[in-house]
């Protein structure tokens, strides 16, 4: 490579070794690290300027902004997996003890186009028969994805100090927000339950990241897909995780098209999407 790779990689035991250099680089491939905390602050610095060369990013803001033209392609390696269920708080004095009962509801989380909305949203519809147009969804901070266009059920309030307003009772349910307040309780009792039957209804067993690529860069090496790949399935087995979760291989697929979907009943009428999971990842 002319130059040494810009990435950007949260540290979670399946990534230290590359981090660390316990498992080497491609070879031929310098790579400079480069750290961002939180690791969602460099999603907009990667789709807006294109400041890294491969960058951890939110797998929603990702299709969002491969749709709206950004030059990156998906490696099909998946940093984050997680069952959104836990994140949903609501006010105990509320009456919400099911899902069914946030007809109506406002419910505050930090942007709209992050990852777990969607998911918790496609839940919520899908899992359980919530009627998404009757939810109203605050939100206070940037949006995930560059030029995101609103739906008609976002409410945008700039700055708002939604865990606050949670607290004081302005919002009866919040998503993301992490509220320690004994007036504030977890949607779902059960969480393994909950999980298990979305994964029983539906197959997904949720990808929250992927890896995104500038397109200039692997059109400079062509092998380099196939290299980072490799170098993310020696990573976990060096940590000992199951290398099945690389790949468009079925189980991942079968997820990513139905986060494709979910996006695109969520917000498509005002954001262009790829057409299908292949426009928007690499085929290794």
């Amino acid at each position: 490579m002319p130059r040494p790779l810009r990435v950007v990689l949260e540290r979670r035991p399946h990534t230290a070794a590359m981090i660390d250099g316990l498992v080497p680089a491609p070879a031929g491939v310098e790579v400079e690290w480069v750290e961002v905390a939180p690791i969602n602050t460099a999603f907009r610095r990667m789709t807006d300027d294109l400041e890294f060369d491969v960058c951890e990013i939110a797998a929603g803001a990702f299709l969002l902004a491969v749709g709206g033209g950004v030059p990156i392609v998906g490696l099909p390696v998946f940093p984050l997996r997680r069952y959104p269920h836990h994140g949903l708080q609501v006010r105990r004095d509320s009456g919400i003890r099911t899902p069914a009962d946030l007809a109506g509801a406002r419910i505050g989380t930090k942007a709209f186009s992050q990852t777990t909305g969607f998911w918790i949203r496609g839940i919520l519809n899908r899992q359980y028969g919530v009627d998404l147009d009757g939810l109203t969804w605050v939100v206070s901070a940037q949006e995930h994805a560059p030029g995101f266009r609103f739906p008609a059920t976002a409410e945008p309030v700039p700055g708002a100090d939604l865990p606050q307003q949670l607290r004081d009772g302005a919002l009866v349910a919040g998503l993301g927000l992490a509220v320690k307040d004994d007036a504030v309780g977890p949607l779902f009792a059960d969480l393994t339950a909950a999980e298990r039957s979305w994964f029983d209804l539906t197959g997904a067993e949720t990808i929250n990241h992927t890896i995104a690529v500038r397109q200039d860069v692997l059109a400079e090496r062509p092998t380099l897909a196939a290299e980072l790949s490799d170098w993310f399935v020696r990573s976990w087995k060096h940590a000992g995780s199951p290398v099945s979760e690389y790949g468009l291989v079925p189980a991942n697929r079968v997820t990513l098209e139905l986060l494709l979907d979910l996006v695109r009943e969520q917000c498509g009428a005002t954001n262009p999407l790829p057409a299908t999971i292949d426009d928007a990842f690499v085929t290794l």
